[in-house]
């Protein structure tokens, strides 16, 4: 028998019902994104609730035991939801790493009991000490007692209920905006059932013995209604929150399975020049040139070049598949690197690199042809003198004294390749010298235009009485000649400067040297004993200070491109923070 007065309730149930099996195939088609699987077998128990809360409110008070049968249908889904409820919000969440196998079947097991326990009542009245009816009428309401047994599982199931709200709680606390308004109302929907149980278990409602929760269950499908279509609950889940951070200087973007941005951290907006509310939810595909070329392939890795001129830009993108905690791919995380500053000393250095090679084997060519022509030299003398073997032994020896002046040259020329502060480069090159030619002492000066003084910038067996005369040497005198000057007794030297005359040193061989014409210096070295020295020692020593001022202005302009490099990156950095103020304005 029907009893007609509940026909509006048992309608609202039965829309529950309907509502949750719309929900549940609508999740279960979509389960491939994290939480709808879960999500549609919780709506599936919502609509197991709400079919059967319809059946019993139709059913009359006068067949009480099929009221009863169909209260007992309806705790199956009623001990099952708040269950249900916890596993989607965890899975949603990310937090269900702690929901083992074991405590799965251990969750459910009590879920079983219930449920057990509630269609053996009859035996031990265990769940329901009482069951009575608030009138003698067909539409009459059942008034349940609860035991002490039945009170402990309440105490779970709201547990469960609490614990989901919960999570979801702090994850709108967490999550980004469009996230947030989606736990929101999540939050809402799960609280509509568990105020309405509330009511009915406490007997605090107007209507005693009559249960609402189907109607919160109602109120549930709206609000998950709502979520889905007006906010993509089950398109858009948050695959990425626990991988972006907002600090990051790498832009980085979220996608999910289908290919929307479910993420973007500021870096990201800045460098697509779209905000957040307008890149979430978007397609790659959709996005401007030529981003949406670059990265709708399936490639790991690409470069693309943004902006026109001197705001032209190299973006290094990587891409990274995510998968969920069965391998299954759930998404993918796209990082973007800003490679210009790197690019550009690529291109420098490699500019750099092809100049001094061609530097080199300009000096290698000339060494080459000197070497030559020496050998020429060397063949037509041993064939001249052929009969002449200690002359021939002297050319021999001579040949090998000139191969150690060119070797001692070109580890000179060597040191251009190198990056080495122009104090190293003038310490090495005077060490070259000076064991090139057996030199006791030797010294370097620098010129300084402004004052017509010389200075003292690098010396080698010299006390430091000797170098304090050394800086006293009249420039005019250093600088007025552009030929090496060879000095083998200096005691005797008329037009010496004084200061050069040494007590310890006996011979001096030293040399002005220039640029462009403007004198910069010059070099020297001194003999406690005079050397025998050939005219191919002095152009040697000539060649090697020659040398030094190449080597000497490479390191200046190596010096100059590094402090631009820094100039140019202190520049983009200020632009940089310049765009990320003026963006945080607006």
């Amino acid at each position: 028998m029907l009893v007609t007065q509940n026909w509006p309730y048992a309608l609202l149930a039965f829309s529950a019902a309907v509502i949750g099996c719309g929900l549940a195939i609508y999740a279960w088609r979509r389960r491939a994104v994290r939480g709808a699987g879960e999500f549609a077998l919780l709506m599936m128990g919502v609509a197991w609730m709400g079919a059967t809360s319809a059946v019993e409110a139709l059913i009359s008070a006068h067949a009480l035991d099929a009221k009863i049968f169909a209260t007992k249908l309806y705790l199956i889904g009623g001990a099952s939801v708040p269950l249900l409820a916890l596993l989607f919000t965890a899975r949603y969440t990310g937090r269900d790493r702690w929901l083992t196998r074991p405590i799965r079947l251990l969750l459910w097991a009590i879920v079983g009991i219930e449920v057990f326990l509630a269609f053996t009542n009859d035996w031990h009245a265990l769940y329901w000490n009482d069951i009575a009816l608030t009138s003698d009428a067909a539409d009459a309401r059942v008034i349940f007692g609860h035991s002490a047994l039945n009170h402990l599982l309440a105490i779970y199931t709201y547990g469960l209920t609490a614990a989901s709200i919960v999570l979801l709680s702090v994850n709108a606390l967490r999550a980004p905006a469009i996230y947030r308004r989606q736990s929101v109302i999540m939050v809402l929907a799960m609280l509509a059932p568990a105020i309405a149980n509330l009511l009915y278990y406490l007997d605090v409602s107007p209507w005693p013995g009559l249960d609402f929760t189907p109607v919160g269950f109602i109120v549930m499908g709206f609000l998950l209604t709502w979520a889905i279509f007006r906010f993509q609950l089950v398109e858009l889940a948050p695959v990425a929150q626990d991988a972006l951070f907002a600090g990051l200087a790498d832009g980085v973007i979220a996608l999910n399975a289908q290919g929307l941005i479910v993420a973007a951290n500021p870096a990201a907006q800045r460098l697509l020049a779209l905000d957040e509310a307008g890149l979430i939810g978007t397609a790659v595909g959709a996005l401007p040139a030529p981003w949406a070329e670059a990265l709708a392939g399936a490639g790991e890795t690409a470069e693309l070049t943004i902006g026109t001129g001197a705001s032209e830009r190299a973006i290094d993108v990587a891409r990274a598949v995510m998968t969920d905690h069965r391998g299954r791919a759930v998404g993918s995380i796209l990082l973007f690197h800003d490679v210009t500053a790197f690019r550009t000393l690529q291109a420098e250095l490699e500019a750099l690199n092809r100049g001094l090679e061609a530097r080199v084997a300009e000096r290698t060519a000339e060494l080459g042809a000197t070497v030559t022509q020496l050998e020429n030299e060397v063949t037509e003398r041993r064939r001249a003198e052929a009969t002449l073997r200690a002359l021939q032994q002297s050319m021999a020896d001579h040949v090998t004294d000139l191969s150690g002046q060119l070797s001692a040259l070109y580890e000179v020329i060597l040191l251009g390749g190198k990056t080495l502060e122009l104090s190293e480069i003038r310490r090495l090159t005077l060490e070259t010298i000076q064991n090139t030619l057996h030199a006791d002492a030797g010294f370097i000066l620098t010129y300084l235009p402004s004052t017509r003084r010389l200075e003292l910038v690098a010396s080698a067996g010299l006390s430091a009485e000797q170098c304090d005369r050394l800086a006293r040497i009249p420039a005019a005198w250093l600088v007025g000649d552009t030929i090496p000057r060879t000095i083998l007794n200096l005691a005797g030297a008329e037009d010496l400067p004084a200061s050069l005359k040494l007590p310890e040193m006996q011979a001096l061989l030293c040399t002005a040297v220039f640029r462009n014409d403007a004198p910069l210096g010059g070099v020297g070295v001194f003999w406690q004993r005079s050397p025998s020295l050939s005219v191919e020692d002095i152009a040697l020593f000539r060649a090697l200070s020659d040398q030094l001022v190449v080597l000497a202005e490479n390191a200046r302009l190596r010096r100059a491109q590094e402090q631009a490099l820094v100039q140019e990156e202190r520049h983009r950095l200020a632009r940089d923070l310049h765009d990320s103020v003026t963006q945080s304005l607006y």
